[in-house]
């Protein structure tokens, strides 16, 4: 058995810290500890939370250094951490950082059963590495050689989103557990699934598990996983301490995997495109194209990427990927795609075909009620791919904010919204220079000045610069958009017909939506 955070409360470097939300979670196991701060603020969101990845129910020390006036961003930050699978937060500092919990976060830590711990407010002498210490310790005492741990593990597994719920996951959980390196392979060895202890050697085991070479002092044992549906399996347990793991040890390695696929195998062709889809976005040419080979994809045709997600912004489920690939048109040829984080994504080759491509996911939007659509074309390798894939989920609300009437996003929306956002942080005299040049269709008290400002904003942002779709989405007669622009063009002293002035006048009004909508 693990400790649970209901122990590690209890433990000495913590007696003095309190609970302050998720009691949910006072059950929930802890295998491990680790460590999170960033050396800048704007990573947060971005390049480490698109790369992280499940490596067993932890509790997570912070003490929100470069966040600690940022509510939305620890927020933000709890919900990707409890979506990852983590079970709670030891928050060192408050007071000195942090100046307390916010309701907020506490509110949404209860809703997510994720716990969040306070160390002793106002402590500057406090040492993260004590409670590491004290946990750990407790974690390898309650990890007797004999205990029954399957039950445990299946149980984590169950409390995982869908997207994180894989063979990989189980193959690292058994990994901390065993404090050995697993391979899962074809019996022809061709390596499926690979979790190497200590973590980050995957590389050097993949290489010794191919060449078949593990040095003589090693131990190595060879199990044989079968599967409801799919190939048979081989799973590798190595030691590279030179001692051996009892039957009883490897046997209940067995037992988690088969149970595991017994209750979640998607079978042989679901789990492979689905760790493709995986390889992609985490630009692994290598691992891509001999996974791609196994069904005779040619990645190299691909060069467009789809991501579609819910409106509401609820993370995705199964059923809502079968009413997309229901919805998905049979032009689409062997389409790569999966659930991945929460949302669906779709990769296709769509070189010389846009026009049919754009027409293909207006109609998906509209067949699939409720969703949202993000495309990105032209994407010339894998590194591409993860750049558009960050970018996505940096920028979409932002552009969602600037383009409320779009249920597809092209990639020069998002880079547009990008650019909007870039100009608000940039501070108020630069966002009070973008709306001095909006403030005669803005300032006063003339109702026609609002109207004006209202129809400037939807016909460069909504209607294309369609003046009979301007008048379309405002219930009013063309002639009176006709008259409104002719009235703005005056007050402003531009034009909004003619570049560059339509760019510049695009950016002042999307400023004032993002900003003050």
């Amino acid at each position: 058995m693990s400790i649970t955070v209901r122990d590690a409360l209890s433990l000495p470097s913590l007696r003095n810290a309190r609970l302050v939300a998720g009691e949910g979670a006072l059950s929930r196991p802890v295998s491990s500890i680790s460590v999170l701060e960033y050396p800048e603020p704007t990573k947060l969101q971005s390049d480490f939370f698109t790369a992280l990845e499940f490596e067993g129910s932890e509790l997570v020390i912070s003490g929100f250094i470069n966040i600690k006036d940022d509510v939305e961003a620890q927020m933000a930050t709890i919900r990707r951490l409890s979506e990852v699978g983590e079970v709670g937060l030891i928050l060192f500092y408050v007071g000195i950082f942090v100046p307390e919990i916010s309701k907020d976060a506490k509110d949404l830590a209860d809703s997510l059963s994720f716990a969040i711990i306070e160390m002793p407010p106002g402590r500057m002498d406090l040492r993260y590495s004590d409670v590491i210490a004290d946990v750990m310790e407790a974690i390898f005492l309650s990890r007797g050689r004999k205990s029954y741990y399957v039950t445990e593990i299946i149980e984590e597994l169950s409390l995982l989103p869908e997207s994180l719920r894989s063979l990989t996951t189980v193959l690292r959980m058994l990994r901390d557990r065993l404090r050995a390196s697993l391979v899962l392979s074809s019996l022809s060895g061709e390596c499926e699934g690979i979790a190497a202890w200590p973590k980050g050697r995957e590389d050097e085991v993949r290489e010794l598990f191919e060449k078949g070479s593990f040095p003589q002092s090693v131990w190595k044992c060879e199990l044989i996983v079968k599967r409801r549906k799919g190939r048979t399996l081989k799973l590798t347990i190595v030691s590279e301490d030179g001692q051996a793991l009892d039957d009883d040890m490897t046997g209940q390695a067995l037992e988690a995997i088969n149970l595991f696929l017994s209750l979640w195998d998607r079978g042989d062709d679901e789990a492979v495109i689905s760790e493709l889809v995986r390889a992609i976005l985490s630009d692994e040419p290598v691992r891509m194209r001999k996974l791609a080979s196994i069904f005779d994809i040619d990645v190299r045709s691909i060069d467009s990427m789809w991501i579609v997600r819910r409106m509401d912004g609820q993370t995705l489920s199964e059923q809502d990927y079968s009413v997309f690939r229901n919805a998905l048109p049979t032009t689409i040829l062997q389409p790569v795609t999966d659930l991945y984080e929460g949302r669906i994504v779709l990769f296709l080759s769509s070189r010389g075909r846009f026009i049919e491509m754009k027409s293909l996911s207006n109609y998906m939007a509209k067949a699939m009620d409720g969703y949202i659509l993000s495309t990105f074309y032209n994407l010339a390798d894998t590194a591409a791919v993860r750049n558009a894939f960050l970018s996505e989920e940096r920028h979409l609300e932002a552009t969602r904010a600037i383009f409320p009437m779009k249920r597809v996003f092209g990639s020069s929306d998002i880079r547009f919204a990008s650019i909007v956002e870039e100009e608000a942080a940039k501070g108020e005299d630069v966002l009070s220079g973008h709306l001095a040049e909006l403030a005669p269709i803005v300032e006063g008290d003339e109702g026609r000045k609002i109207e004006a400002a209202r129809t400037l904003a939807v016909y460069l942002l909504d209607a294309g610069a369609s003046v009979q779709r301007t008048a379309e989405i405002l219930s009013v007669h063309t002639n009176t958009i006709k008259y409104r622009m002719k009235r703005i063009e005056e007050l402003l002293a531009s034009s909004y017909s003619e570049f560059p002035s339509s760019a510049l006048l695009a950016l002042d009004v999307a400023l004032l939506r993002l900003c003050f909508s």
